[in-house]
């Protein structure tokens, strides 16, 4: 509550600091395994000029690897797509000003546009199925007893 009370005051150091302190003061239980998780959620917040998006995902990979149940595993890989899309630049064909200006291209741009961006779906699910598949193969290996 107290670290919730700061991230409110955008005292994100602060907050932080205090989750770690819980987390090394209650090691290796439930609670601590859920400070990764708020302290990627701080870290994601637009006004935490001193994080960046890289740490939030990092912290939720450790989050959704714990060895534990955890609360918020849908919110957790949500955040951390969400992490690892704002760490990446911004794409040439459709840049974040006009996007969230609401601004409308002439009707003839509109099926480049929808191209691109079928384009770029297409790319993406592509590096989401190898990653998948990356991560199925280090399952296997891990799961299969050491010689």
């Amino acid at each position: 509550q107290q670290a919730e009370r700061e991230v409110i005051a955008s005292r994100f150091g602060v907050a932080d600091r205090l989750l770690i302190d819980f987390a090394e003061g209650h090691a290796n239980t439930p609670e601590a395994v859920e400070t990764s998780y708020w302290r990627a959620v701080f870290k994601l917040d637009p006004l935490n000029f001193t994080a960046r998006p890289r740490d939030a995902a990092a912290l939720l990979d450790d989050y959704l690897n714990a060895p534990v149940t955890i609360a918020h595993r849908g919110a957790a890989t949500t955040l951390r797509r969400a992490a690892m899309a704002l760490d990446r630049p911004a794409m040439p064909s459709q840049p974040l000003s006009s996007a969230a200006a609401g601004s409308t291209a002439p009707a003839a741009a509109a099926p480049a546009d929808a191209k691109a961006r079928d384009d770029e779906m297409q790319r993406l699910r592509d590096e989401l199925a190898k990653a998948n598949a990356e991560l199925e193969r280090i399952k296997k290996r891990l799961s299969q007893p050491n010689p």
